[in-house]
């Protein structure tokens, strides 16, 4: 997920920095999803560092 959110900013291409903004936001969806269904908690921080 971290390499999307690095490459935002850098995309000169406003539309691709949507799209890659999009795919960080169901990624991080499917984590919290995959967390979950394990057992442990989806959500451990509410910032990545």
């Amino acid at each position: 997920m971290s390499a999307y959110l690095g490459a935002v900013p850098v995309f000169g291409n406003r539309d691709l920095a949507k799209a890659a903004a999009s795919i960080l936001g169901d990624e991080a969806m499917y984590w919290a999803i995959l967390r979950n269904a394990l057992g442990e908690v989806p959500v451990p921080a509410a910032f990545m560092s």
